[in-house]
């Protein structure tokens, strides 16, 4: 089961040691898009609709093109 991540609980996991078990333990065991860089919610909305529906990406943001690389989703450079 994939999970996405939204950047505030990205941000719970990197700034507060009481929060940080608590979510460590909800999303153990889940792939999640944010695990190797942090973007944003919307981004990982576009991405899982690109992988979902098997067509190749548009953008021009480097963090999408390397995440999209990384999940292997096909981008069209511009």
């Amino acid at each position: 089961m994939k999970l996405v991540l939204d950047t505030s609980v990205v941000v719970a996991l990197l700034a507060s040691d009481e929060e940080q078990d608590y979510f460590l333990d909800l999303i153990s065991g889940y792939n999640y898009i944010c695990s190797d860089s942090i973007i944003y919610a919307y981004d990982a909305y576009v991405l899982e609709c690109a992988e979902q529906l098997q067509i190749s990406l548009v953008t021009l943001d480097n963090k999408m093109k390397e995440a999209a690389r990384q999940l292997g989703i096909s981008i069209i450079e511009v």
